[in-house]
């Protein structure tokens, strides 16, 4: 047993998940009706894939989110044919190129609310430029729009938008041969506040995770232990305590594929046996001899045989 497997045992460090039970083909005469541990559930803990901290977008977005986490420059995000661009909020000088008889469209966070009139530097009732506005999207995520129109050729100005998260800073330009249909921002600062919030969130909950469980010494533990059988989810290593036995799973396994355990006893009957999953390891509340792990059914059925060794 190496040293890498004992300190991963004595600091697991991950979430607790449910353990799910599946199906075993076999005359249920032979089972042994298993006693539920009422246990309360660990703080859960984030996967620590910065991936996963990268909100659910379109792949653009999402593109340019990780190129300003691990670069620290967010691009501007052109979709030339859809007469469409999006500008990294805070990082970069949003303009919208408009002509007269035609609307151009700003689009800002869903949800955000705009406090007040957006202003124009040549708006307003006398104004070269007509700003207006409306909503979209479904009614617990509307998406604010702000409309720009040029009354003449080549002209430029600014407009200021405040909403009930930021302020937003726009160039507007009329002129020939040059249309914008529509422009909308994503927020690189925001993901990256999200993420340093939840990865946070995470290492403390692994903190407190961590404190719920046991220690151990190196002299209590036991992994003389053979596997047999072939599997996805085949264990990776055995020990004992001489009280629990923990079994460790691949750092891949997927709920839906964890499998059953159950100890097979000298006569040779199966018993479900009190177990839970923490950080990676299944952990029983007894010291077995002989246990199968078993997933699925029929055909499709996979099993795995534990025998603890000169047993």
């Amino acid at each position: 047993m190496t040293w890498a497997l004992i300190v991963l045992l004595i600091s697991l460090t991950s979430c607790a998940t449910a353990h799910k039970r599946t199906s075993l083909q076999m005359n249920s005469s032979s089972l042994t009706e298993a006693t539920k541990v009422e246990e309360p559930a660990p703080p859960p803990v984030t996967v620590s894939s910065e991936v996963t901290f990268i909100p659910a977008d379109s792949p653009e977005i999402q593109t340019a989110l990780q190129a300003y986490i691990t670069k620290g420059k967010a691009p501007i995000i052109k979709q030339k044919r859809a007469g469409f661009v999006r500008y990294p909020y805070g990082l970069s000088q949003p303009v919208v190129y408009c002509q007269p008889l035609r609307v151009c469209d700003i689009e800002l966070e869903a949800s955000e609310q705009i406090l007040g009139v957006p202003i124009c530097g040549d708006g307003g009732k006398d104004g070269r430029w007509v700003v207006d506005g409306f909503l979209s999207g479904p009614p617990d995520k509307r998406i604010p729009h702000v409309t720009v129109k040029p009354t003449d050729w080549n002209l430029s100005t600014n407009l200021t938008i405040g909403t009930d998260r930021r302020v937003y800073y726009i160039a507007l330009v009329s002129k020939p041969n040059s249309y914008l249909r529509r422009i909308g921002f994503y927020y690189p600062d925001d993901a990256v506040a999200k993420f340093n919030a939840m990865r946070n969130e995470a290492h403390t909950a692994q903190q407190q995770v961590a404190a719920t469980l046991p220690s151990l010494a190196l002299d209590q533990l036991d992994d003389q232990y053979h596997v047999e059988g072939h599997a996805a989810w085949k264990p990776t290593w055995i020990a004992n305590d001489g009280t629990r036995t923990f079994v460790k799973m691949p750092a891949d396994l997927r709920q839906t594929d964890a499998p059953t355990l159950f100890i097979q006893h000298p006569d040779g009957q199966h018993a479900l046996v009190n177990f839970r999953q923490r950080a990676g390891f299944y952990i029983v509340d007894t010291v077995f001899d002989r246990a199968v792990l078993t997933w699925g059914s029929g055909r499709e059925q996979q099993t795995v045989t534990i025998t603890r060794a000169g047993r």
